[in-house]
């Protein structure tokens, strides 16, 4: 099975000096034969010695049998897989600081 798309998106998240700050970006797409998903950071700046980043895939919709969607939280995890798989929700959480992720979707047909 060929891989057919790829796309890849990124979040900044500013958070103020012993604050919380946090983004989420919501990607759908066509359901695939089969799909992933992966979120790493890619850099972050400490304001205090207290700051925190997390990357994280907390949602995931695919696409059943009988045609209907089903949506799973998956809090916590910096990657996911699976079959008909047609949108994924990231999140960037940031305690006193400043952090970019990026973000990768995988689809094969």
């Amino acid at each position: 099975m060929p891989l057919t798309s790829m796309n890849i998106g990124w979040i900044h998240v500013t958070a103020p000096h012993l604050g919380t700050a946090s983004h989420t970006v919501a990607v759908e797409f066509p359901p695939a034969a089969w799909g992933g998903a992966r979120i790493g950071i890619s850099e972050y700046s400490e304001s205090t010695g207290q700051t925190a980043v997390a990357g994280s895939i907390i949602r995931l919709r695919h696409r059943l049998p009988s045609g209907a969607d089903q949506t799973e939280g998956v809090n916590f995890r910096g990657a996911a897989w699976h079959a008909n798989l047609s949108s994924v929700t990231f999140r960037l959480f940031v305690v006193s600081g400043v952090a970019e992720a990026s973000w990768t979707i995988y689809r094969w047909d």
